[in-house]
């Protein structure tokens, strides 16, 4: 295996974007991964008995098929705590990503980082999604990477490629 750049987007057929929802005070805060096509998926969610409404969501979508073709995530509102409304905004945001995406719900997973206790600002959220859709791009790996960081002192991210028989793979 070799690194290269590229992040997220290494990996062929995937794009990501950011955007501004004002979830913090300054700088992009929400971000999107988006494959052209449908991939195979699987998580690895916390174990702790206290789960946030997007964990509930996305573990929910997995189970379905173990595909998904987007991952949506804000930070500066972890919409942890947040009972039956978290998981219905969960819910919203995977739909809202879906419905300008063209895809089908379950295959958008969501995460969100930050503040617990406090609710989604769904607004804010739909206002961001145009936005971020039209944004994707396969060079926006770093903006993604800034835009999901909440106590992060640096973005972090990182790409290798690797052969698999004979044919060239990249992981992101």
């Amino acid at each position: 295996m070799k690194p290269v750049k590229g992040g997220v987007c290494a990996a062929k057929g995937f794009l990501c974007a950011s955007a501004r929802a004002g979830f913090r005070k300054k700088g992009d805060d929400m971000g999107l991964i988006y494959s052209e096509f449908p991939a195979a998926a699987d998580g690895l969610f916390t174990q702790n008995l206290v789960q946030a409404a997007p964990v509930i969501v996305s573990k929910k979508h997995l189970k379905q098929d173990l595909m998904a073709q987007a991952i949506l995530v804000n930070s500066g509102c972890a919409n942890c705590c947040t009972g039956k409304r978290g998981i219905s905004d969960a819910a919203g945001m995977a739909g809202l990503a879906a419905m300008r995406l063209g895809i089908k719900k379950e295959d958008v997973l969501v995460a969100s980082t930050g503040l617990i206790g406090s609710y989604l600002d769904m607004k804010k959220i739909e206002a961001a999604v145009p936005r971020l859709v039209d944004g994707l791009g396969r060079d926006n790996s770093l903006d993604f990477a800034k835009a999901i960081m909440t106590t992060d002192t640096v973005p972090k991210e990182a790409a290798v490629k690797f052969k698999v028989g004979d044919r060239e793979a990249a992981l992101g």
